[in-house]
């Protein structure tokens, strides 16, 4: 009497399997990663505000006065890769972006000094500046490029 082999295993249902999984995680990955190169050129133009914010703090303090350009306020006015400019005025910081993608073109991004920790009060010259608030004038489908604290509207005037 002979012994009785082991069942034949077969080796392609496994690889359709693997295919299956591979297309379910393409097909959820790619949505999110697909906005990445956009989102990570609106990063630049947040860098030179953020780079600006820091001059700017510097001549509020020093002086008890805004800045009247962004030369005075000792930042950059001159475009990057991605950035149009940069613009000071008052106790903000306004950079123009520039990507080429037609909800991103043209949006400005904006730091602005405020006199709480929670961004809803405007500082002043003389105030003390307890935290900055990014906002932004983008329409709503542009609104996914943007870091989540910057996806609010600027302070009003």
């Amino acid at each position: 009497m002979s012994e009785p082999q082991p069942p034949r295993r077969t080796w392609w249902p496994r690889i359709v399997i693997l295919g299956i999984v591979a297309a379910l995680a393409w097909w959820v990955a790619t949505p999110r990663y697909a906005d990445y190169p956009e989102r990570s050129k609106v990063q630049e133009a947040l860098a030179v505000a953020g780079m600006c914010k820091t001059s700017l703090a510097e001549f509020i303090q020093a002086r008890r006065a805004f800045a009247s350009n962004a030369r005075e306020a000792g930042c950059s006015e001159e475009p990057t890769r991605y950035t149009a400019g940069t613009r000071v005025s008052g106790g903000r910081v306004e950079v123009a972006i520039r990507t080429g993608h037609p909800y991103v073109d043209g949006m400005v991004l904006s730091l602005e000094a405020t006199r709480d920790a929670a961004g809803t009060t405007r500082a002043g010259p003389s105030d003390v500046i307890e935290g900055w608030r990014c906002g932004n004038d983008a329409v709503k489908e542009a609104q996914k490029y943007l870091p989540a604290n910057c996806r609010q509207p600027p302070l009003p005037p």
